[in-house]
């Protein structure tokens, strides 16, 4: 209890310890974000080989896109960090989510199924109401939070009031929830409000600033931007499809001369609106069997396509067949290629 002529002083004590702040030449924000979690990788995988982050916090305040490098590797109001996975095969491999830092659960929810939901699905209003599917959010303390959703049916590994540290499994990657791919959504709270982990509290931060990060340095070298990228290609025998190609379906695929097809697909992130994408097949005598070239009319986040040819005409040579992928962005006036990828099969 405060004596009774004490508190008068006691009334003083917020705007004296303001005062101090002023004169120190610091900022009440600065002070808090002393006492801000450093958050590491939510996810047991190596950026650019297994996983990638495919879209990134949203901080256009308007209906546009925008991530913090001001590129538009994101979604409209997106308030997280999405990593993803390789493909549905990859998901099933077990992906392992982590608590990015020490802290106390204080929700979970499990058993909601691994669908993919398209724009268009029927079952889309149903989902939605699940939202991040299933989840786990920890507390860290001084109003931080942090969530990870969308995991794997039956993984969830903590129960509430659980204290976790930094590292600890929560679960696995899955596709529980709004999603059409598998990933963890890793979204970070501070008193309820959605932050920016890569920009943290900082307020306006110029494109591509992380100088107030609330990733550690180690976890921020590895989640390096990568605006483009391939995340699996292949081959097949038949007209592919998305859902077939994650699960896998193709990869054990034994194109023949007397097949089909020979098709080659490919699943890429961020094509640039301007970009010329070439695709080339070969055969073992170096003739093309196909080739296309087309110019990427508007920004794509995530791609999947195929080129092929039907045998129109007659049974493919035996041999060895190559598959070329370039994509060519305008950089700085200057014409580069941005990736490049070469893929091959042998036709018995």
């Amino acid at each position: 209890m405060i004596p009774r002529d004490a508190r008068p002083l006691a009334a003083m004590l917020p705007a004296l310890f303001l005062a101090v702040l002023a004169l120190s030449g610091l900022a009440p924000h600065a002070a808090a974000a002393q006492d801000t979690p450093q958050f590491q990788m939510p996810l047991e995988c190596e950026i650019g080989v297994d996983c990638w982050v495919l879209r990134y916090f949203d901080h256009d305040p308007g209906d546009g896109m925008k991530d913090h490098q001001c590129g538009f590797m994101t979604g409209d109001n997106h308030r997280g960090t999405d990593i993803r996975v390789r493909d549905y095969v990859a998901m099933r491999q077990g992906m392992v989510v982590v608590a990015a830092a020490d802290g106390v659960v204080t929700a979970t929810r499990d058993g909601v199924e691994d669908v993919a939901v398209k724009d268009n699905s029927d079952s889309r209003a149903d989902i939605s109401k699940y939202g991040l599917g299933n989840t786990v959010i920890l507390s860290h303390g001084d109003g931080w939070t942090s969530a990870y959703g969308h995991m794997l049916k039956g993984s969830v590994l903590v129960r509430e009031g659980d204290q976790v540290s930094a590292g600890q499994p929560l679960g696995m990657v899955g596709l529980s929830g709004l999603t059409s791919f598998p990933h963890v959504h890793f979204m970070v709270k501070y008193n309820d409000k959605a932050i920016d982990p890569f920009t943290g509290l900082k307020q306006d931060p110029a494109c591509g600033d992380t100088s107030e990060t609330l990733w550690t340095q180690d976890a921020l070298a590895e989640l390096q931007y990568i605006r483009t990228a391939m995340l699996v290609g292949g081959f097949a025998d038949v007209v592919p499809n998305e859902d077939d190609a994650l699960n896998g379906v193709y990869d054990q695929t034994m194109v023949r001369a007397d097949g089909e097809a020979i098709v080659f697909w490919y699943h890429i992130i961020g094509a640039n609106k301007g970009d010329t994408e070439t695709v080339t097949i070969t055969g073992p005598d170096g003739r093309v069997v196909v080739d296309r070239e087309k110019v990427y009319q508007k920004d794509r986040v995530l791609v999947f396509d195929f080129i092929g040819d039907k045998h129109s005409e007659g049974p493919l040579a035996p041999g060895l067949y190559r598959a070329e992928y370039r994509l060519v962005r305008d950089v700085d006036g200057t014409r580069q290629t941005i990736l490049g990828r070469t893929f091959e099969i042998n036709v018995p």
